[in-house]
């Protein structure tokens, strides 16, 4: 769906793809693709049609979805949060997808997107952006990841799980 985002705020917008939207392209001969807003949505047609194959998997915290800026506003859209920051599939079982959103969580589905469950680590602190997801060669039940907190005081330390 086009949406001019220039100046909205994340809670005023249907879908909020944030500047660095994952796109995922299946290994396993499945056509599908796999695009993430804080929603995961699935191509079979090369992009002709799309389906919403996740709930809202961010945290959506009403008081931070407000437009970015002060006194110059954010207009250019570019400053989206609650979005899903990253996106992966597991190159050893097709349909186990890992999803990490820049406010925290982590989640997995095992059946193509029918159901997610949360799985974000413990001790990862709540603000955490995911950065990048790595599902393991061998196992589609691991995963690595990688989150910043560059938004906080500790910005430079890195959180790395598996």
């Amino acid at each position: 769906m086009p949406e001019l985002a220039f100046g909205a705020s994340s809670k005023d917008r249907k879908y909020r793809f944030n500047y660095h939207a994952p796109l995922v392209v299946s290994q396993h001969g499945s056509n599908a693709i796999y695009a993430a807003a804080q929603f995961v949505f699935r191509t079979r047609d090369e992009g002709q049609s799309w389906e919403k194959i996740s709930p809202d998997l961010t945290r959506a915290e009403p008081e931070k979805l407000v437009r970015a800026g002060g006194l110059t506003p954010e207009t250019t859209g570019q400053e989206t949060y609650a979005s899903i920051f990253a996106l992966a599939e597991s190159p050893v079982k097709a349909g186990v997808l890992w999803a990490g959103s820049d406010d925290g969580l982590v989640h997995i589905s095992k059946d193509d997107g029918k159901n997610w469950t949360l799985v974000t680590p413990k001790g990862l602190p709540e603000d955490a952006r995911i950065d990048s997801i790595e599902p393991s060669p061998h196992n589609a039940g691991t995963a690595y990841l990688a989150a910043t907190r560059h938004r906080s005081a500790d910005k430079l330390a890195p959180y790395l799980y598996q």
